[in-house]
């Protein structure tokens, strides 16, 4: 089943602490006329083109550039090393605000949840990130796609209304 919200906020950034507690944040403006799409037949999170170019460089940024991305439909983010060798993995989060939501409530995903280890040969691997690139010229989504990988990070529950057959 997929499941489509018009999201107000979606960004990129991080929480700064400071002893341990949250004493700021730096979230990165990355789209908000994109739909956000929940499907479960989606492996990682989809990024329609303009986003994911955002997106990319601020990954370069936050990884010392050591990030190779492919903007081919598909396409994910490799790092060269093992996940467990990136910080910003679990320091960096995407934001997301829902516009059906007055009271300023969001959720954050850690980018790690998109992050898995590949061996390359014995004993050495390296870090794919599961944020793949969306080609809209190539018929895909022009929504955000959050999929499967989400759906094992987080419980999600969802309410159904038939008030309406034509938009159930």
């Amino acid at each position: 089943a997929n499941y489509t919200y018009a999201v107000s906020n979606f960004t990129f950034g991080r929480i700064y602490e400071t002893d341990g507690v949250a004493s700021s944040e730096f979230f990165q403006a990355l789209g908000n006329s994109n739909p956000v799409l929940f499907s479960t037949n989606f492996k990682g999170l989809g990024l329609p083109a303009n986003i994911y170019t955002q997106f990319v460089s601020l990954l370069e940024y936050v990884t010392n550039y050591e990030v190779t991305c492919e903007d081919t439909v598909d396409g994910i983010c490799t790092l060269p090393n093992a996940c467990g060798n990136y910080t910003a993995l679990n320091e960096f989060s995407f934001k997301v605000q829902f516009a059906n939501d007055v009271s300023g409530n969001y959720i954050r995903v850690p980018l790690a949840v998109f992050a898995y280890n590949t061996l390359v040969t014995l004993g050495v691997e390296k870090c794919n990130i599961d944020v793949n690139y969306l080609d809209t010229t190539a018929t895909q989504s022009s929504s955000i796609i959050f999929g499967g990988k989400f759906f094992q990070e987080f419980f999600g529950i969802f309410t159904n209304d038939y008030h309406s057959q034509a938009t159930p």
